[in-house]
């Protein structure tokens, strides 16, 4: 079985640009609603950035960072969390203590508690803030420690990339694809009948859930190159040609 370590997600996760991907939303829900008894309705809230993304004397001042090092930060996870749209709106670009005011509107949302807690909002903070979102995700979704060898190979990791939509996932020695629990489908409405027929089948099974409108894996997954293609994208797909390697070589010529 084929699964990164837990060393590999916080390493990525750390400094990614979790505003740019599409799972974050996703993920600071399910953290939100973790083991709640009383589930939070997300669809009145919108992500918002602690620090501000367009910087300004006193923000630059209270991160402690450059100003190149401020664009990275402000979009790392732990400078993200959720509010309601109309409190988005309102906190825009001001100080943290103002901040802090509108947090304490919305501390039925459990993450925001801790925030109206903190005196300051530095890079330090940031950067802790995202180690405890990523253990959290990890215990969230365990996977597999590498106590027996699995035949994992780092070079056999591969990706899947269109526009609206990135796609990792893992080509196991018998050339079949891995796909991981939280990957999304390219969502369309134009799907031929064999697309929807399998994608209904996979929810049928739970493989895939519905997420908001937005269709998921609820489990890993691993079929053909081109039946996982065919899944995610929707639609004829030569697998083969669509899933890449790390240097963004088809695994048909790098792989096969």
């Amino acid at each position: 079985m084929a699964l990164p370590t837990d060393k590999n997600l916080e390493s990525n996760m750390m400094d990614s640009n979790a505003y740019a991907m599409t799972l974050t939303r996703w993920l600071l829900e399910k953290i939100e609603n973790h083991e709640n008894s009383a589930k939070l309705d997300m669809s009145n809230l919108s992500i918002e950035h602690i620090m501000p993304q367009t910087s300004t004397d006193y923000w630059v001042k209270q991160a402690g960072v450059t100003d190149e090092d401020y664009v990275e930060l402000t979009n790392t996870i732990g400078n993200l969390t959720l509010v309601t749209n109309v409190d988005n709106s309102a906190a825009g670009n001001r100080d943290f203590n103002t901040k802090k005011h509108i947090f304490n509107d919305t501390l039925h949302i459990h993450m925001n508690r801790k925030l109206f807690d903190m005196e300051t909002w530095t890079a330090d903070d940031i950067r802790n803030r995202s180690k405890e979102i990523i253990a959290k995700l990890m215990e969230m979704y365990p996977y597999l420690r590498a106590k027996k060898d699995y035949g994992y190979k780092e070079n056999r990791r591969v990706h899947l990339e269109v526009p609206g939509i990135q796609t990792d996932g893992y080509l196991t020695l018998d050339d079949k694809v891995t796909v991981y629990k939280g990957t999304q489908l390219l969502m369309s409405a134009n799907l031929n009948k064999k697309t929807k027929e399998d994608r209904e089948k996979l929810i049928a099974e739970g493989v895939l859930v519905d997420q908001n409108g937005q269709l998921i894996f609820n489990k890993e997954y691993t079929a053909s190159p081109s039946a996982t293609a065919e899944i995610i994208l929707g639609g004829s797909k030569n697998g083969w040609d669509y899933w890449k390697n790390s240097e963004g070589i088809s695994i048909n010529d790098s792989l096969r």
